[in-house]
């Protein structure tokens, strides 16, 4: 099994195509600011449109620290489109069919059906990995209160920038 990014690493740049079909290269991404990776096994699922939903209600939240959100799944652009349409989020979503990225950062679950684990990863525009969490369970996810708390300890410690 490959080794996975944990804190302080340095993420590796990758480019996906996004929900619209454009080409999103994480490195470019971070030019704006920080970013945080959502891995998430499948959308139109229960707990992936919850997860999303409440980033979504928290978008102005997360605004305030320039962050830029980015979610993850095997899920073909086509079908990533649509979820994001039907839950009117304001972020894009990219697509790994063949889990190249995934298994980079959270792998693969066997119950899942070799589907995304559910993850996040907040980075610093320097490229550094300041948060890394992946669910030991997917039918549980990290809430906008915990991220946004993240967020602000980073802040705090002047690490946000990079």
């Amino acid at each position: 099994m490959a080794r996975r990014c944990k804190e302080g690493d340095k993420a590796p740049d990758f480019t996906l195509p996004d929900d619209a079909g454009n080409s999103v290269r994480l490195y470019e991404a971070l030019e704006m600011g920080p970013v945080m990776l959502v891995f998430y096994p499948a959308a139109f699922t229960r707990v992936c449109t919850a997860q999303v939903c409440d980033y979504r209600d928290r978008w102005a939240d997360f605004d305030e620290f320039g962050l830029t959100i980015l979610g993850v799944s095997t899920d073909r652009p086509e079908k990533q489109a649509s979820w994001r349409a039907s839950n009117s989020l304001p972020f894009p979503l990219l697509s790994d069919p063949d889990g190249a990225v995934i298994s980079k950062f959270t792998g693969t679950s066997r119950l899942m059906r070799g589907r995304a684990h559910r993850g996040n990863y907040i980075i610093t525009q320097d490229g550094v990995i300041r948060y890394a969490h992946t669910e030991k369970v997917d039918l549980m996810r990290r809430g906008s209160d915990e991220l946004l708390s993240r967020l602000r300890q980073l802040q705090g410690q002047g690490r946000l920038s990079g």
